[in-house]
């Protein structure tokens, strides 16, 4: 809509102008004739090169007028094109477009002749429609083409650089959870600048420290499993020379009795 408002808002002014510039250089032959008087046909000449049903100039001391016996009693619409703003450009064009151009229309526009006041043109808005009809059929395609196309390369650059790396951070958590313990495969550091780069040289380095507490703590359990298993044989073994040992002293014997008698 940024492309296509604008666009048709100036095609419609442009096109307009064009036929007042039109009208101005037809007034220059109607001023240079004897009288400011020329043929029915030559005038009905000049309207038809300019695009226009009737002419009015208004100079300082005279008018100027093509186009008086065709001229019709009413128009539809006028517009005023002196000081024309964005806003009211792109009315206009719409109105032109919403009524078909079954209205004849006066215009009136800034003369370029010195010396003139006003320049009023009245007009057919067929062929403005004609052609302002078939321009904004060609800018809302190539509009809707352009917005289509720069979608797509929006698109591709947000999964470029938003969804693929989060989607790889998601993929390493995921794994992480699963098998904490388990060495991935060493991928390429990320080298971006930005937080999505922090955030992946962050968990990188987390894992690893992480996986090397469990190693630690892997290692400090086996080893205590190890004391353990130790101390239990060694109990076992004192056990039974307990044993002997009190079962010895019941016995009587003289090699027994000296070894009581020694200890």
């Amino acid at each position: 809509m940024v492309v296509y408002l604008p666009s048709i808002a100036t095609f419609r002014q442009d096109y307009i102008e064009t036929r007042l510039e039109n009208a101005q250089i037809a007034v220059l032959a109607l001023e240079e004739a004897p009288g400011n008087m020329v043929s029915p046909a030559l005038e009905q000449r000049l309207l038809s090169q300019s695009g226009v049903i009737a002419i009015i100039v208004r100079r300082e001391d005279k008018s100027l007028v093509l186009g008086f016996d065709v001229m019709p009693d009413e128009v539809n619409a006028t517009f005023d094109l002196r000081n024309p703003s964005l806003g009211m450009l792109i009315m206009d064009a719409f109105d032109t477009l919403e009524n078909g151009g079954n209205r004849v229309i006066r215009v009136i526009g800034d003369p370029m002749l010195p010396g003139t006041r006003l320049l009023e043109v009245t007009m057919d808005e067929a062929g403005l429609y004609r052609a302002l009809a078939n321009y904004s059929n060609n800018v809302l395609v190539l509009a809707i083409l352009t917005s289509l196309f720069t979608g797509i390369l929006v698109y591709l650059a947000l999964h470029w650089l938003l969804v693929r790396p989060m989607r790889r951070v998601k993929d390493r958590i995921v794994a992480f959870r699963r098998k904490p313990e388990a060495v991935p495969k060493r991928s390429r550091e990320s080298r971006r600048p930005d937080e999505i780069g922090l955030i992946e040289r962050e968990l990188v380095r987390m894992q690893d420290e992480f996986r090397q507490n469990l190693k630690q703590k892997s290692h400090l359990a086996a080893l205590g499993e190890a004391v353990a298993k130790i101390n239990h044989d060694l109990r076992n073994i004192l056990a039974t020379a307990q044993l002997a040992s009190d079962a010895l002293q019941r016995v009587d014997h003289p090699v027994c009795r000296r070894c009581r008698a020694v200890s």
